[in-house]
C-alpha cells in the first residue's frame, strides 16, 4: 500500500471487505484466494491492482504504427 497515493489509501480503508472482494473478482481472481485473505492483505492485493495497470491498457496506450504507414516507408526506403 506504500505505492499508492494518500487520497487513494485512504479511501482503501473506508471500503468494505465485501466491496475489496469483488474488486479482486473482477480480476479474476479465484474465490478460494480471496477467502483466503484477511482485511490487510485484502487491502494491499487492491492496491496493487492499482499500481500494476492492466497489460491490455497499457498496450491500447502504446502507439504503435499503422500498416501503412510501415508500408509507406518500405517503399521510401527501397
Amino acid at each position: 500500500m506504500d505505492r499508492i497515493t494518500v487520497e487513494q489509501r485512504a479511501i482503501m480503508k473506508k471500503t468494505s471487505s465485501d466491496r475489496l472482494r469483488a474488486r479482486l473478482e473482477q480480476a479474476e481472481w479465484s474465490a478460494a484466494d480471496i477467502t483466503a485473505l484477511n482485511r490487510e492483505q485484502l487491502m494491499a492485493t487492491v492496491a496493487e491492482l492499482y499500481v500494476a495497470p492492466d497489460i491490455s491498457e497499457a498496450m491500447a496506450s502504446v502507439d504503435m504504427p499503422s500498416a501503412e504507414s510501415v508500408k509507406a516507408k518500405e517503399v521510401v526506403l527501397r
